[in-house]
């Protein structure tokens, strides 16, 4: 099972890279909903195969044009605008 987490549990780390050893240290409710979330999660972990992934990046309206995903799926395969009901990657 993948449990989609959040990087914002490292809040305002200072640390580069930020790798799976830097303590977490929340900054705000989200941050600390998903920390609590992977907490109870790991009480299942001796019954479930877990893996919690912590993104830097997820995708949605309003996502910044300058990651990744944005940036490649502006636009189709033959150069052509995306529509509101497909995206093109």
């Amino acid at each position: 099972m993948i449990l989609a987490s959040s990087a914002n549990v490292y809040g305002n780390a200072t640390a580069d890279p930020i790798t799976e050893t830097t303590p977490p240290a929340p900054v705000n409710h989200y941050a600390a909903s998903k920390l609590a979330m992977e907490h109870m999660a790991a009480t299942y972990a001796d019954r479930l195969p877990l893996t919690i992934a912590r993104p830097f990046n997820y995708t949605g309206a309003g996502q910044a044009r300058q990651f990744i995903i944005p940036s490649s799926s502006s636009t189709s395969p033959s150069g052509g605008r995306s529509s509101s009901s497909a995206t093109w990657m």
